[in-house]
């Protein structure tokens, strides 16, 4: 309750195998993180079967929790065909997947669909990154309000800190408000400043956005001298 969340961005995007992927969020898990989410980039790949790269990484988290008492969040990606993307939730949750990212190239029908359905009780993170090429025409706090109107729990908000400053400090900093602002019987949805953030940012991002935020860290992370 006093601190901000702690989320874990598998890398690299591609190429690592289910084995990897374990090994990787096993370690993070050791460390201390809060949740884990694959890279958007990844589904299903020939070397790394959404299946076998799930049962892998959930195997990791419980050996881990027997270490730390901890069992963070792993978010599994479904991004897939339109018509593909539910039976992929439903299928992650009965083997014990404990979120799901699904990305806005899949669409806000999509998310609205999955989010929907009863038997999607887990957490649901959005992935941003697609919605990039129309920010010229649509400001990032309208699409954070749609994908809130659509379901999301989680939404990755753009930081004027990040490796990429999409946006003006102002209106990431608004992004984040829309997400957490009292809007009827809508649920607020966890901001993410993300993009490139490292754990030396965590100061600057606590005192301005407070501490009702997820701050993503991949290569940011696993880069660090300290590890």
């Amino acid at each position: 309750p006093h601190r901000p969340l702690s989320l874990h961005i598998i890398k690299p995007k591609m190429g690592m195998t289910p084995e990897d992927t374990a090994e990787q969020v096993h370690q993070t898990c050791l460390g201390g993180v809060d949740m884990i989410k694959d890279d958007e980039m990844c589904s299903d790949v020939f070397n790394c079967k959404f299946e076998d790269r799930l049962r892998a990484a959930l195997e990791a988290v419980d050996r881990a929790a027997q270490k730390t008492g901890k069992r963070p969040i792993y978010f599994v990606s479904i991004t897939d065909e339109v018509d593909r993307i539910l039976p992929k939730a439903l299928r992650a949750i009965e083997m014990g997947a404990t979120g799901l990212l699904l990305t806005y190239s899949a669409g806000l029908s999509a998310l609205r669909v999955l989010t929907s359905h009863p038997d999607v009780r887990v957490p649901v993170l959005l992935h941003a990154s697609h919605m990039i090429a129309a920010q010229p025409r649509i400001a990032w706090p309208v699409f954070a309000k749609l994908c809130r109107l659509c379901g999301a729990d989680l939404m990755l908000t753009p930081t004027y800190w990040s490796s990429i400053p999409m946006v003006s400090l102002e209106e990431g900093l608004r992004t984040a408000q829309v997400k957490l602002a009292p809007w009827q019987h809508i649920k607020p949805m966890w901001p993410m400043p993300c993009a490139g953030v490292y754990p030396g940012l965590t100061e600057i991002l606590v005192r301005e956005y407070g501490t009702d935020i997820v701050i993503p860290a991949g290569g940011g992370m696993l880069g660090h001298p300290m590890g």
